[in-house]
């Protein structure tokens, strides 16, 4: 019997290097790694009941080329409801009369002459036909023809047989893996119509009925021992409900057609034919603010094979979506894979999505499971629309009303605005950024101009606008609405299957799901400095935002926090959309081990994503971006990076020394250097690697040893030198006494005779950013911190005073860069330039121009506090005020925890960072360190910070055989340097004591009644918080002294009842009393 043989392409192929040796079993030998068998495409091994299923089979080398050891399947199906097909191609052509590619099948004589059109029929090829239905003459479904020519193939009849009618006729080449109707149309394992090289093998000592066992069991050799390429089986299932077969992939090396236990096998595999309406799944749903899809993510059970299932129907599968504002259902369009499909499948996590878009006024949906694409699918909902502007109002205020009819517009939606240069009136009403508006109605609209001033001294109207004066939508690109994203609504979602024509039936429980506004302005992006990692933080979209990762280095955290309009934190639940893009050297890098992620802020506003890289390989770029509620986008550029070792100048707080440098200093005056030698990441080489090289003017010309990578170099003007001191350092780095490379440092100092300051007035930017005099405390503890030697960040101040001005030749007024300018102030003020913030004092560089800027930040309020800026032995003063209340500094610890507690109870310690005021004082991660020794188990995680409040607080469970004392310490580090030993450190310990009767300590309690009352009583325990329970009645309250009495009416006379009473929280009495 003539069978098709199998392959397809160069597949996987098994390799082992010998035969090992393996105990045998009733199912070969137990080692199933000789023989594959996985689905072709995809990993699961279940289709739906009208699919058809493809097998993949493999031997490894050490079984292949030996004769009479063919790779064979043995498929055992029970209810003998499977069929099968076999090719080296894993799809086949077809004509059909319904395409008109099927002419006609006419007869002459005893032959008959199947006439096609479209692709050609090959040499060799043969057609079968089948769906043939209303025949007038001959009915040749099941039978094929061979080829003779490009376009026709016959078939030898008896004489006399009639012509065919061809209605409903498909003619398949047998070449290739046929379709589920062909392989059943085929209707026998024993018809040879399909097969091309494989046969249908007897089972040695079995009854055979057409290539069957009687046990429904059958075999298919492939009639081939190579292992080039993979085998294919496709399998069918004639069956109205869910149906299973098992496949076994062996070599024969008996040619018996059974499996002994000597012969090599593969796993045995479970084929599942699903009926659709068996298939239940769970529906999640989780918008974000601003997207522009819904998206159901779906899994089903079982889990299906997505690759094969959507090969054969791409929109088996749907999810019904609504939304709160609309009363439509909507279901997605079949918009996917070139569109052929309605959801998509993950074989990695299992899950299916499916996606419907939200925007309010385009085609693309249904409102129907198989319906057709509809236009407006969300009834209900109105997309913004320019109609016309009738009428813009300013108020005295500078709020703007629009007039305009049906705009659409929701409260939260901006706008850019341009007023025609007619309307006079209403001119500064022009918005060229866009502006927040507040819909009042249907037809209104508002918004606050930018300017701060020129209002108009009553209101003014313009109810005859000019033809320019237009509003443009620019909420979201495209341009779209809130009403065409995810807003403040409720959305749900659930699943759909089609079990039947027009036919779906709902598979899932339907999910909600509430979504609050979006309230991020703006945002940041940090990296926490490191010995691998640079620290840094920014803010914007401004070309490169590097941050330079140490070569090798594998991991980075990279942190993102959704600021509001005012610059504040926001809190917990806002998303944000993590994406990577890389360039530079290739390498794979993944966001919480994914190649994208959304995750959510914490309660303090951020959200801290882990960055990995397989080889953290050199030179690689990675654009780490963050997109916050669909509103704000920021990112940074991880670089990777060799260490590359440099000269740093500690005196002023500059990053690195330029190897080119502009110095400013007076005639005959010096000025010295702090040279610190470091790498890109702060870190000090090794003892010994470099020294420096003396040579030019104003030094004596010398070779300087390092002490801990660091040396003092004074310049000196001895008057012979003209209009500048040029000095050359060159860092030289060393094997032993050999120089092995050289780095030339430049340094160029402008000599004067004097010089003057000139400090920025308020409010200008002659001398670059906006000078601000005057500004709101900080809402943060402040932060003495030098990055280039200390690890840490700057805390997220919000509020800060800007002082800005120039340094300049005395007698020219030419700005002078690189002077060195000192600020002082009093010690409440802290002063931040550059990669150094101190406290009093900060020495610093004048940049182009003799332009400089510093940020002052304080936690005190105060009003005209003079500051003082130097240089060159110039100096000039301005003052400046810190207005509201603010954070403090943390001068005080206090810990609170019960001082006994019992085994088998909770207990939770509490801590409170307060300044001298007793306002809370928030301190940020890392800033708080809580130890904890002695039994019990602790809930979550130390913490590592205070809250707005200044609190912390951990919970403790103990078992029920603890004893012992308890050791709690809690330590602030003031000034961010990670040791908790500096002056104004703080360290606060508390010991709790576990046992049983430990709890009430020496106090006592007790508890009776009279008067009609219940009567708690409270000795010895001033201070403590007595609690009683009566009932599910609870009472509570502190003892004010070391005789408390708390009581509470009793309802009636002569009830027993029990009442349990608590001493901070440990349960110390439980007593019955009888009221009286």
């Amino acid at each position: 019997m003539t069978r098709k043989g199998l392959a397809l392409g160069v597949g996987a192929v098994l390799v082992a290097s010998t035969f090992g040796v393996a105990p045998a079993n009733a199912n070969g030998l137990a080692d199933k790694s000789f023989v594959s068998l996985t689905p072709r495409v995809g990993t699961e091994y279940t289709v739906l009941m009208d699919q058809y299923f493809d097998l993949s089979a493999n031997v490894a080398d050490t079984l292949a080329g030996t004769s009479g050891r063919d790779l064979k399947f043995l498929v055992s199906d029970p209810q003998s409801r499977v069929f099968v097909d076999q090719s080296q191609t894993d799809s086949v052509t077809s004509y059909s009369a319904a395409g008109s590619t099927l002419a006609s099948i006419g007869v002459s004589s005893t032959t008959a002459t199947l006439t096609v059109s479209g692709t050609a029929v090959a040499a060799g090829e043969k057609l079968f036909v089948y769906g043939m239905t209303g025949q007038s003459g001959t009915d040749f479904n099941g039978k094929v023809f061979t080829r003779t020519a490009d376009t026709t193939a016959t078939l030898t009849v008896t004489a006399g047989t009639a012509n065919a009618t061809v209605t409903g006729a498909v003619a398949e080449k047998t070449n290739g893996l046929n379709t589920r109707a062909a392989i059943l149309a085929n209707g026998s394992l024993g018809d040879a119509d399909l097969f091309e090289s494989a046969t249908i093998q007897d089972q040695a000592g079995k009854t055979m009925t057409a290539g069957r066992a009687s046990d429904g069991t059958f075999v298919v050799d492939t009639n081939t021992n190579a292992n080039a390429n993979n085998r294919l089986l496709r399998l069918v299932a004639n069956t109205t409900s869910t149906y299973s077969v098992t496949v076994t992939a062996w070599v024969d090396s008996n040619n018996d057609g059974l499996i002994n236990d000597t012969e090599y096998t593969s796993p045995a595999r479970t084929v599942t034919f699903v009926k659709a309406g068996d298939v239940t799944a769970v529906t999640t749903l989780s918008p974000i603010v601003g997207d522009e899809n819904l998206v159901a993510n779906i899994t089903t059970t079982p889990v299906l094979n997505g690759n094969q299932v959507l090969a054969q129907d791409g929109d088996f599968l749907n999810a019904a979506f609504t939304r709160s504002l609309s009363t439509s259902t909507v279901y997605s369009a079949v918009d996917l894979a070139s569109t052929t499909q309605s959801s998509a499948w993950n074989d990695t996590t299992k899950t299916w999505t499916v996606t419907a878009s939200l925007d309010a006024d385009a085609a693309g949906e249904r409102n129907t499971a198989d319906g057709s694409v509809v236009t407006d699918s969300w009834a209900g909902i109105a997309a913004p629309t320019a109609s016309g502007i009738t009428a813009v109002s300013v108020s005295t205020t500078g709020l703007v009303t629009v007039t305009d009819a049906a705009h659409g517009l929701r409260t939260g939606d901006r706008v850019t605005v341009v007023i025609d240069a007619a309307d006079t009136s209403v001119a500064i009403a022009g918005e060229s950024v866009a502006r927040t508006v507040t819909a009042t109605g249907p037809d209104t609209f508002t918004y606050q101009v930018s300017e701060t001033t020129g209002f108009p001294t009553s209101t003014a109207t313009d109810s005859s606008v000019g033809g320019s004066t237009a509003w443009t939508l620019a909420t979201y690109t495209g341009p779209q609405g809130l009403a065409d994203r995810v807003g403040a609504e409720t959305y749900s979602a659930q699943a759909v299957i089609q079990t039947g024509a027009s036919t779906w039936t709902a598979i899932s429980t339907k999910v909600e799901t509430g979504v609050t506004s979006a309230a991020t302005s703006s945002a940041e992006v940090s990296t926490k400095a490191s010995t691998a990692v640079q620290g840094k933080v920014y803010d914007d979209q401004s070309g490169t935002n590097a941050a330079q990762v140490l070569t090798g280095t594998k991991t980075v955290e990279v942190t993102f926090t959704a600021l509001d309009a005012d610059g504040d934190a926001l809190g917990a639940g806002r998303p944000i959309a993590v994406t990577l893009t890389r360039s530079g050297t290739v390498d794979t890098a993944r966001v919480n081990g994914k190649t994208a992620d959304t995750v959510l802020t914490g309660a303090n506003g951020t959200a801290t994503v882990t960055i990995t890289a397989v080889n953290g390989a050199k030179d690689m770029d990675l654009r780490v971006q963050g997109v916050v509620e669909n509103r704000a986008t920021v990112y940074i550029d991880l670089q990777w990076r060799d260490a590359s070792f440099g000269l740093v100048d500690l005196a002023t707080t500059a990053a690195s020394l330029n190897t080119s440098e502009t110095r400013a200093m007076v005639e005959l005056g010096s000025y010295t250097m702090n040279l610190a030698v470091m790498d890109q990441w702060y870190n000090a080489p090794a003892a010994g690697a470099y020294r420096l090289k003396l040579t030019g003017e104003g030094v004596a010309a010398q070779f300087v040893a390092l002490n801990n990578g660091r040396a003092n170099v004074t310049v000196t003007d001895t008057g012979v030198f003209g209009t500048q001191v040029a000095t050359v350092i060159d860092l030289e780095k060393m094997s032993g006494t050999t120089v092995t490379g050289t780095t030339t440092y430049t340094i160029t100092a402008d000599l004067a005779k004097t010089y003057r300051v000139v400090l920025g007035a308020n409010g200008t930017t002659l001398y670059g950013t906006e000078a601000d005099l005057s500004d709101a405390v900080a809402k943060k503890a402040l932060l003495e911190l030098d990055k280039r030697v200390q690890a840490g960040e700057t805390p997220a101040y919000a509020n800060d005073v800007l002082i800005n001005g120039q340094v300049a030749n005395n007698a020219t007024s030419a700005g002078r860069q690189g002077a060195l300018v000192t600020i002082t102030g009093p010690s409440n003020i802290l002063f931040s330039n550059g990669e150094k913030a101190a406290r009093g004092s900060l020495t610093f560089l004048s940049g182009s121009n003799g332009n400089f800027e510093v940020k002052l930040y304080s936690t005190a309020a105060q009003t005209d506090t003079v500051i003082t800026v130097t240089s060159n032995g110039a100096s000039s003063t301005t003052k400046v005020t810190f207005t509201g209340i603010g954070v403090g500094e943390g001068t005080k610890l206090d810990v609170t925890a019960p001082a006994n507690v019992r085994p088998a109870s909770t207990f939770q310690v509490k801590a409170k960072l307060s300044d001298a005021f007793g306002n809370g004082v928030e301190a940020t991660a890392g800033r708080v360190k809580v130890t904890y020794t002695g039994p019990g188990i602790v809930f979550g995680t130390l913490p590592d910070k205070t809250d707005k409040n200044g609190e912390l607080m951990f919970s403790v469970l103990l078992g029920s055989n603890d004893t012992g004392n308890v050791v709690v310490t809690v330590s602030y580090d003031q000034n961010g340097d990670a040791d908790y030993v500096d002056a104004k450190d703080l360290n606060t310990t508390k010991t709790i004591t576990v046992g049983t009767g430990a709890a009430a300590g020496a106090g006592k309690v007790n508890v009776g009644s009279f008067n009609g009352k219940l009567v708690v009583y409270a000795a010895g325990l001033n201070g403590a918080r007595i609690s009683w329970k009566v009932g599910g009645n609870w009472g509570s309250a502190v003892a004010s002294s070391n005789y408390s009495i708390f009581n509470r009416p009793t309802p009636r006379a002569g009830v027993t009842v029990s009442v349990d009473i608590y001493v901070n929280g440990v349960s110390t009495l439980t007593k019955s009393v009888v009221t009286r």
